[in-house]
């Protein structure tokens, strides 16, 4: 791994280190296998709420997410592991009002949960809450807007996510470009995640050995944006993939402590590209790939008219949540157990 520093961002808080990393493409055969003889399914929503997502679940069970209210708020949530309660996750930061489309992303074992938000004045920010319920702000330095998002946090108090910068691409200047980030535990180093000529990075989930995994952009897909691939980042190497179930795009969500990993992918041409990976399921499938990456599990929620399935997070049990959207276009929740 060659690693360069920002030297005059040394002089910050935070140091923000620029790794670039060579990556490496897997050359075994993959298989695709479905995943309705290999997993218990159960749907589940927040009352009230016209939709439901499922983002993360930690080793004890408790799941973390989002749903929209009768009034088109966004709030997040967490949900016991019994099931039985939830507990509606609205960020009180100081300095901060009116703040609207929150997602709670990650949970670990510690009940420490990361997430994103967005201020009155369209910037989003990342989000950690303490097992005690106290809030404070992730925001990358050096980042436009910062627009910076939270998306997973191990059991060691690492964060992994994204955050935006303004960039010259094919002499076009100041365009918004995304990059992955992972922060270290105490909170003070910032180091940046970039697949080696990817237009844009995503970094989605970080597991307890520190294996990362997420989506990046290399071709154009539908509109301004870009059809993504899924990598994992083991011990400073890059590999990328692509979901044996789907043809036109993967992204990976999280990785667990077993090497699993949960994503996202499609059979439909232009229809999955990088940014579609936070919005609804319609039109995807979610997947589990083996740890040595040779078995893709299609995950699509067993119900008549289902119109696309998202999953998105995984413990160490196997255990995955995501969301799917119905018949009627209205999205769930749900919890899939293995055998």
């Amino acid at each position: 791994m060659t690693t360069r520093s920002n030297f005059p961002a040394l002089l910050r808080a935070s140091l923000f280190v620029l790794a670039t990393i060579l990556g490496t493409s897997p050359t075994f055969a993959q298989t695709c296998v479905s995943g309705s003889s290999t997993y218990t399914f159960t749907s589940f929503d927040v009352p009230n709420a016209t939709s439901t997502r499922a983002h993360g679940i930690n080793a004890p069970g408790q799941i973390v997410g989002r749903f929209i209210d009768s009034v088109r708020h966004h709030h997040g949530f967490l949900r016991s592991a019994d099931g039985t309660t939830l507990t509606t996750i609205d960020p009180n930061i100081t300095g901060f009002s009116n703040i609207t489309k929150i997602a709670a992303r990650s949970i670990n074992a510690r009940g420490e949960i990361v997430g994103s938000f967005v201020d009155s004045s369209g910037i989003s920010h990342g989000f950690f809450r303490s097992r005690g319920g106290t809030y404070s702000t992730i925001d990358v330095p050096d980042s436009f807007g910062p627009n910076t998002v939270a998306r997973g946090i191990n059991d060691v108090g690492q964060v992994v996510g994204n955050y935006t910068v303004l960039q010259t691409v094919n002499g076009v200047p100041n365009l918004p470009v995304q990059h992955g980030f992972v922060r270290s535990a105490d909170g003070t180093t910032f180091t940046k995640i970039d697949y080696p000529g990817a237009l844009a990075t995503i970094a989605g989930g970080i597991n307890d050995s520190g294996e990362i995994v997420g989506g990046y952009a290399d071709t154009p897909g539908s509109g301004t944006f870009f059809e993504p691939h899924g990598f994992t980042l083991r011990d400073g190497v890059f590999t990328t993939f692509d979901s044996a179930c789907g043809t036109t795009g993967s992204f990976a969500h999280s990785i667990n402590e077993p090497f699993a990993v949960v994503g996202s992918d499609s059979t439909i041409a232009n229809l999955f590209n990088l940014q579609a990976e936070d919005g609804a399921p319609d039109g995807l499938s979610g997947f589990v790939m083996s740890a040595d990456g040779t078995t893709f599990t299609s995950i699509d929620f067993p119900a008549a008219g289902e119109l696309g399935t998202q999953a998105r997070g995984m413990n160490a049990a196997g255990t995955v949540v995501g969301d799917y959207a119905d018949s009627s276009d209205v999205d769930h929740a749900f919890l899939a157990t293995p055998f």
